[in-house]
Order: C-alpha cells, then sequence, then structure tokens
C-alpha cells in the first residue's frame, strides 16, 4: 500500500533535503507485511559537529527583492513584529538606471523570519526610508518626509499627516516609535537635519498631527549635517547620535525625558574623522553613528550603545562606546573590528542592535578580505556581557561583491540589523546581480550547543533518548522537545503546526504517551536545551530557506 504519492523512500529523501538532520523511524510487523505504515521521525542536528559551541551560525542570505535585473535598491530597514514575533518588514530605497528622479520606497514582508519575502508594493516618497513597530503591532513607515501607517503588518498602507510644512533644505529623515512600556509608548518620533541643525518632534495622535520640531543639536550654525540614529530606552527616553561637524568634530548624543518636549545638553562620545567618498571611493561613505538602547531589564537596561566609523588617513575603522544606567560619561571609544590594524582595509556602514536579554550584535561593510578590486563583504560581532568584552568577527555574507564606481554611483547611507532573541537578521545592499539589490541573513548565536545521538525506541509506546548535556552544563540544564506530525509537516512544508511535547525536561529520555499516529502518518521530534538564560538551539537545516529558524524564534514550548 502506497500511502504518499511518492515511495517512502522518496519522502524520506525530500525531507532530508527540505529540512536537515538524521533521521530514525520504526517499522512495525505490518509495515513488513505492506498493510499499514507507522513512521516516526527524528530531525537531529547534523551541524553540531562543524560549530562550535557558541560559534554563531549564519543562514545563508537570501535575495529580498524580486524584480528583474535593472532596479537598484538601497538603504534597507527592517522592523519585526512584536506581537507575531516571525514577521518581518522591510523597506528600501528603489530606482531605475541611477536616476534619482525615478525613486520611491519599496515594501517588503517575510512571514518566517527573513527566509522568504515578497513585496507588498511601493510608497510614494523619497530617499531614506524607515520602518517601526509600536507595542500594539501597527507597523510605521516613513519615504522622505511622508509617512503612514499599516494595521496589516505590511499589507495595506495608509498615509498619514506629514510631520513637516513648507520648504527648505532637509535631509535625513527617520521615524521611530516608542514600543517601550514608558510613560509614552505609542508615540511618534521623528528627527531630520537642516541646515547643519537637528531637529525632532512628535505625534501623539497616531501622525494625525505633529509638534513644532525643537532644535536638538548646542546651538550656533552650523552644528551637525550628520543626524544619526533615533533610539528609545525602557522608560520612553528618546536619544538621538549626531555628528558635531565643526571643528574639533566629535559624535554626541542627546537624549529627552519628558516625551519630546524638551532634549538636554548634548554628551559628547569621542572624537571623530569623516570617513571620505570621492577620491578614496566612488560612492558616499559616511561617519554617522549607530545607537541602540539595553530595554532587557537586566542590570545593564537604560545603558546605551554606540559604534561609529572614524578615518585614520589611510583606512576607515570602527569605534564603540557605551554609556552605563544613570548619569555619567560616554566611555573612551575604542576600535572594534579585530583586522590587522594598519592593513589598509575599510570598515563602513555599522549597524547595532541589542536583543531582549540584552545581548549586543554589530553588522558592517567589511573590506578586509578585498584584493584590490573593491570587493565588499558584510562581518558581525557579538558582546554577551554589555559592551565589555567582544567574540571574534565573523562573516555573515556567503559572497562578496564589487563596490559601485562611475558616475551616479550610490549604496546609500545604511543597512540594518534587527534582533530576536538568540537570533538577529541583517540586510544590506548587494550589487552581484545589478546595480543593487537588497540580501538579508539570519544568524543563530544561542550559548548552548545543540542536541545530539537522538534515537527512538519502542513499538507500542515511544522513547526518545539523547545525549545528556549535564557534563557540558551541570544538572541544571533542562530540556524542551517539540513535535508534530509528518502529514501537518508535508502538507505545511514548516513547523507552524508543531506542539510543545514537553517542556524543562530534566533530562533524557522522553517518553511520548500519546497514542500511536494512525496508518499512513507519524510523528518527528526536535528537541533543544535551556540553562536560564541560556538556551540552544532546535537545528539548522543546510538548505535555504531554513524552516526551523522560525521554530527557534517562535517556539511552542514558552520559557
Amino acid at each position: 500500500m502506497r500511502v504518499f504519492p511518492r515511495s517512502i523512500e522518496s519522502e524520506k529523501r525530500t525531507f532530508r533535503r527540505e529540512m536537515g538532520g538524521h533521521w530514525g523511524h520504526r517499522r512495525d510487523d505490518v509495515l513488513r507485511k505492506h498493510i499499514h505504515l507507522i513512521f516516526i521521525t527524528v530531525l537531529s542536528l547534523s551541524w553540531a559537529t562543524i560549530y562550535a559551541v557558541g560559534q554563531p551560525l549564519p543562514v545563508p542570505a537570501v535575495t529580498i527583492n524580486q524584480d528583474p535585473p535593472g532596479a537598484r535598491q538601497v538603504e534597507p530597514a527592517l522592523a519585526i513584529s512584536p506581537l507575531s514575533p516571525t514577521r518581518v518588514v522591510a523597506l528600501a530605497e528603489e530606482s531605475f538606471d541611477r536616476d534619482s528622479t525615478t525613486t520611491e520606497v519599496r515594501v517588503w514582508v517575510s512571514d518566517d523570519a527573513g527566509q522568504t519575502w515578497r513585496t507588498t508594493g511601493l510608497l510614494p516618497g523619497k530617499t531614506n526610508p524607515s520602518v517601526s513597530y509600536c507595542a500594539d503591532g501597527v507597523v510605521w513607515a516613513s519615504a522622505g518626509f511622508r509617512v503612514y501607517r499599516s494595521n496589516d503588518d505590511g499589507e495595506t498602507w495608509t498615509e498619514g499627516t506629514s510631520p513637516l510644512s513648507g520648504g527648505g533644505p532637509r535631509d535625513l529623515p527617520q521615524l521611530i516609535c516608542d514600543d517601550s512600556e514608558g510613560p509614552f509608548s505609542g508615540r511618534l518620533y521623528f528627527s531630520y537635519g537642516s541646515a547643519g541643525q537637528l531637529f525632532v518632534n512628535y505625534s501623539a495622535d497616531q501622525a494625525a498631527t505633529w509638534t513644532t520640531p525643537v532644535r536638538v543639536d548646542a546651538g550656533g550654525f552650523p552644528t551637525s549635517n550628520y543626524p544619526g540614529d533615533l533610539a528609545i530606552g525602557p522608560q520612553s527616553e528618546v536619544w538621538l547620535a549626531f555628528i558635531k561637524n565643526v571643528s574639533p568634530l566629535d559624535i554626541r548624543t542627546v537624549m529627552s525625558r519628558d516625551g519630546g518636549d524638551s532634549f538636554g545638553p548634548p554628551s559628547p562620545v569621542g572624537p571623530v574623522s569623516l570617513v571620505p567618498g570621492s577620491p578614496v571611493v566612488d560612492y558616499r561613505r559616511t561617519s554617522r553613528p549607530t545607537l541602540a538602547i539595553d530595554r532587557s531589564g537586566g542590570v545593564f537596561s537604560g545603558g546605551a550603545h554606540l559604534v561609529y566609523s572614524t578615518w585614520d588617513g589611510s583606512e576607515s575603522d570602527l569605534r564603540y562606546s557605551r554609556h552605563l544606567p544613570g548619569p555619567g560619561n560616554w566611555s573612551p571609544p575604542v576600535r572594534l573590528n579585530d583586522d590587522p590594524i594598519g592593513n589598509i582595509k575599510d570598515q563602513d556602514f555599522p549597524r547595532v542592535s541589542v536583543d531582549p536579554r540584552g545581548l549586543l550584535r554589530v553588522i558592517w561593510l567589511d573590506h578586509r578580505n578585498d584584493p584590490g578590486d573593491g570587493s565588499i563583504e558584510v562581518w558581525a560581532k557579538i558582546s554577551r556581557d554589555a559592551g565589555s568584552s567582544f567574540e571574534a568577527d565573523f562573516p555573515i555574507s556567503t559572497r562578496a561583491f564589487l563596490a559601485p564606481q562611475g558616475e551616479g554611483a550610490f549604496m546609500g547611507d545604511t543597512i540594518a540589523v534587527r534582533s530576536w532573541r538568540d537570533v538577529f537578521i541583517g540586510a544590506w545592499p548587494d550589487r552581484v546581480r545589478d546595480d543593487g539589490d537588497i540580501l538579508s541573513a539570519a544568524v543563530r548565536d544561542h550559548e548552548l550547543s545543540d542536541i545530539e545521538s537522538v534515537m527512538v525506541t519502542g513499538k507500542e509506546s515511544t522513547r526518545v533518548s539523547w545525549t545528556s548535556q549535564d557534563a557540558l552544563y551541570g544538572a541544571e540544564t533542562v530540556y524542551d522537545v517539540v513535535s508534530g506530525r509528518l502529514t501537518e509537516l508535508r502538507d505545511d512544508f514548516g513547523f507552524r503546526l508543531s506542539e510543545c511535547a514537553a517542556e524543562n525536561l530534566p533530562d533524557t529520555p522522553f517518553d511520548d504517551t500519546r497514542t500511536t499516529p494512525t496508518a499512513g502518518d507519524g510523528f518527528y521530534y526536535l528537541i533543544r536545551s535551556e540553562l536560564d538564560p541560556q538556551r540552544g538551539s532546535f537545528g539548522a537545516a543546510p538548505t535555504t530557506p531554513d524552516r526551523r529558524l522560525a521554530l527557534d524564534i517562535d517556539a511552542p514550548c514558552v520559557d
């Protein structure tokens, strides 16, 4: 009796290829008589012998845009839904033939944590897109100085009132929603530069009206042409980083504690020498600072992290500084990238993010392996102790691309990074196919190693066992078991229908007391370890898309 359209061996090969892992199954006597098919499967990790404990595991990069060659996408922005964590919204500038008059902002959405993407259309407006979720699940976007709202995770958009009226020289706009648990949660903030001055205003009524912009730099003229990131603290603090663009140049921050009505005096971070574009390279570069605030609830909650690039006369390097929670000063900036000093290899466009536990992730464009043709890769760095120390640099891109050259060469002003717990995602412009695609890659950085030697035994009942990690991490290590039916796995082609079969088991094994699956069906099992607050992964598939990534981000077993 053939239960599936293909033979079971064909089905097994398909699941191996698409889902990854080793397989074990139980054949009852009835199976050997070809009367019924009962199939119990274990998905165990095949990467564990390759990657050491705690070493980040990038998922192969995917192309976000689906357009034919010819369009140029730059300046990606990312936002993660607080209500549906595997939902990601991405924006980028889109133009044709290096003609800025054709620029609009393209929107894409992903339901599987950035493994696959689809476009939901264009937003009228030019340059500097930004996107931000509020805590209620409403997502906001800006396209230049136009603001849009989506109540359905980026599927459709409604334009709100512009934060500004009238004309005048304005640049580098940014929109952010206060998604904290602070007193001004839900408030929208908008920052921009104008004639060397920096301004912030806000809307407390969902972009129906906006306050008069407040100048936030130190006064005088000019002070800064380079506003950096807006960021929100745990108690609705509003931070803005920027470059003071008069001698002596330095990086500074300002902060508001009253919901954007006023800002304190600028706080100096450290000196900067602006990274040049032409004639060093053909495309525009920048030393704009990137900023992220810890909202983990831990001992560093309320602290700030800042990264920027600076020029030393022959190469650009990254500098990192942090501000401890409460009053005080920024720490002296330190070199962040770990390639050899003086190798004349540039690091540009850093972006920083902090995950819900307080882990710090930084990504950037990197030339360390450039043989002299302008080759660029995307690299990253992680700190697990609030910036006190950093792990080694590592690449997250799977291929290099060449820097743009010639008239109209442009890669935008920024790349993007956002973080879940134990996983982060980056997005950047890539020029392998044409003048600019947007690529994204997710990176697992679980601190516990993956489960090994998973076995299924039994006939009338099922026992799932694995190698205990007590010897590695101690007797306090516990385990989660996720399971589901093979027919659901096949039909859904993912793990969205999986269930938590066991949570916080003290050790191996797990005895599955559920009824034996019906003829033609079976169960699969995935297992991870936990040692609060650390945890491991359910495993990685060796193919793209990696269907298990969404399970690592939003597992049915609740911590």
